[in-house]
């Protein structure tokens, strides 16, 4: 259902199409999502899945209706609400960018409500009577309109059950939504491969009843791979996505095992029914070959990728001679290791989601995040290295940060000018689930009430229906104010890598002398000042040995350099910002070429260029916002399946 993503298909939807095809029975998966979008254009689509629509509830909102969500706000009240909202984006400079056609497209002139009112009647006057069940994926932005529709089947077809699915209707949140919506015949919560095909190999009378399954998960590898033949047949018949902008959604593994064991704060994954397990390497690998098969773009839709799998998938992979073609996709945890960024690479895949939030040690400790800056800043310099594009969220106003950390990073942004910066900056938010969610008080957090965006666009609710909420610090500081400079800054460091003028601090090696080409401003970050250094091989034997962060004593120790010339050699690298001191321990920031000569320094630098050039036609920019946005929801998303 409207409104999402759609050069995607639902992962959902079709691993259940493919549980139920083997057992026999009929399935059509309606991505009727596509029609919206190919109805409104893309612009509008894209403006309405964006982020700031997500954050502000623009597509609840539009589909909101007296039968199911009586009481939402008339259009002068969300109007007002917006302007309220933009005002405070624009106050707050952490928030994303607006998107600046969510005012427009509310008003009444746009007709976008009546559109979608009249999408709605056309979708109900289909032929549904030979369905037994019609069920509803929900997940950001789905909710309403999945009430209108089904509720308009279950009233012209009394026998088709149906039933919602969905990582927003999860747990309480599902059983509220029953009891003010007692027509559904039922709403599945978690995991549903093996309840949902008992349900309907049962097809019991109306029971309204949330249905979770008290038994372990199935074996991922006991699962079908997802049938996406529905989606690519819409998507070639509707015109709506050219097959490079499309990616398909695979999961490799469920659960996390780190917050299985120390919860990161912010994190709105329900550990305690999200099992850890993985597919076996041989399936992973079938699976990667299969799915290339359609020769688009492929996402590893984990909550954490197991990198156990990882390389003896690729493995696989060798031995069936398979390299994926097309851009693919991953979420990774910030403690990956070269190795595993090789294995990456190696199985095709060319952009990572990576959880580092913050580059101070102090922050990431109040997130229970189990990773130090020097390591987040590691990882940075080892996905240039490596040619991985690492996407990655700065979060701002963590309950336990000192506002003083945000002066001390600002102080190493010149020297990471060159790295690549956060894909977004965006506000802590307190999601169900989440450790700051389940006992606010512990981490300083008042007034944790449901948005007020759920009141706009639902009216009067159950707070158990909530997934995000509001909060204030208990402290009564205020992240706006003392992060304000530094994301300034940050702002700086984003504008030059999307404009493609985006720094450089490389070591290459020409002939046998190694060069550096440095056009870092290091007073000031968002400024070039361009220099060439020859490298002498100590310092390179120094730059070499802090591929990763050593303190100066175990750096003395592995090289044998006299400490008086060692500790010269480190001074003048450090005062050049060719390495750093963080946390006590020395990090190389120089980006070190492996491969290096002139024909590849300036096919590298003129795909960089073209790059910046091309994500700046309007095709593009709205491929990578939909990423963006995609690696924004997970970062915050609640856990869960349809």
């Amino acid at each position: 259902m409207p409104l999402c993503e759609y050069r995607h298909p639902s992962v959902a939807l079709g691993t259940l199409a493919a549980v139920l095809r083997r057992a026999g029975h009929q399935v059509d998966v309606h991505y009727l999502n596509l029609e919206a979008t190919r109805h409104i254009g893309r612009r509008a689509s894209d403006a309405l899945i964006s982020w700031t629509s997500w954050l502000e509830f623009v597509g609840e909102w539009l589909f909101a209706h007296p039968d199911v969500s009586p009481g939402a706000a008339p259009v002068p009240e969300f109007r007002q609400h917006l302007a309220d909202s933009r005002a405070r984006y624009a106050a707050q400079s952490y928030y994303p960018d607006w998107e600046p056609m969510l005012a427009d497209l509310i008003e009444p002139r746009r007709g976008l409500r009546k559109a979608f009112d009249a999408l709605l009647d056309e979708w109900a006057r289909r032929d549904w009577r030979s369905y037994d069940v019609v069920g509803f994926t929900v997940n950001d932005q789905q909710l309403n309109a999945s009430l209108r529709l089904g509720r308009r089947l279950k009233h012209d077809n009394p026998h088709v059950r149906v039933i919602l699915g969905g990582v927003r209707v999860w747990g309480a949140m599902g059983q509220a939504i029953l009891e003010r919506q007692p027509w559904l015949d039922g709403v599945f919560s978690g995991y549903a491969e093996r309840t949902f095909l008992d349900w309907v190999a049962e097809l019991p009378v109306q029971t309204a009843q949330l249905i979770e399954d008290p038994r372990p998960d199935l074996p991922l590898d006991d699962i079908p791979v997802p049938a996406y033949e529905d989606y690519l047949s819409a998507v070639r018949r509707l015109r709506v996505a050219r097959p490079s902008e499309i990616s398909l959604h695979l999961v490799s593994a469920r659960g996390c095992w780190w917050g299985r064991k120390h919860h990161c704060t912010f994190c709105g994954t329900d550990h305690v029914r999200v099992p850890v397990q993985s597919k076996s390497p041989s399936r992973l690998a079938r699976e990667l070959v299969e799915l290339g098969r359609h020769d688009v773009g492929l996402l590893l839709a984990d909550d954490m990728l197991d990198l156990r799998v990882l390389e003896k998938t690729r493995d696989e992979l060798v031995a069936r001679e398979h390299r994926h073609r097309r851009p693919m996709h991953a979420f990774v945890k910030a403690n990956i290791r070269r190795t595993h960024m090789a294995a990456l690479r190696q199985i095709g895949v060319t952009t990572v989601c990576a959880g580092i939030d913050s580059l101070s040690s102090q922050v990431l400790r109040c997130m229970n995040k189990g990773v130090d800056a020097v390591h987040n800043v590691w990882l940075l310099r080892a996905c240039e290295e490596e040619d991985l594009t690492p996407y990655w969220n700065l979060l701002i106003g963590t309950p336990g940060e000192d506002p003083l950390e945000y002066e001390r990073v600002e102080e190493l942004l010149p020297s990471v000018s060159h790295l690549p910066p956060p894909s977004a900056i965006s506000p802590l938010l307190t999601v169900r689930f989440s450790p700051i969610f389940r006992d606010p008080l512990r981490f300083g957090l008042r007034g944790v009430v449901p948005a007020k965006r759920y009141r706009l666009a639902f009216g009067p609710h159950s707070p158990d229906e909530a997934w995000l909420f509001e909060h204030r610090l208990g402290s009564g500081l205020r992240p706006e104010e003392y992060s304000a400079r530094f994301i300034a800054s940050v702002r700086r460091w984003q504008r030059l890598k999307w404009l493609g003028t985006g720094l450089r601090c490389e070591i290459v090696r020409l002939l046998d002398r190694k060069l550096l080409l440095d056009t870092r401003c290091l007073d000031e970050v968002g400024r070039s000042r361009a220099r060439v250094r020859l490298v002498s091989d100590e310092e390179m034997a120094i730059l070499e040995e802090l591929e990763s962060a050593l303190p100066r004593d175990t750096l003395r120790a592995r090289l044998g350099i006299p400490a008086a010339s060692l500790d010269r050699l480190v001074d003048e690298l450090t005062s050049l910002r060719l390495i750093a001191q963080i946390d006590g321990r020395l990090l190389r920031l120089a980006v070190i070429r492996t491969n290096p000569n002139v024909s590849h320094e300036v096919r590298r630098v003129l795909a960089a260029k073209l790059g910046a050039l091309r994500d700046r036609t309007p095709e593009t920019v709205n491929v990578r916002r939909a990423f963006a946005a995609e690696v924004r929801r997970w970062l915050a998303r609640a856990s869960g399946a349809g």
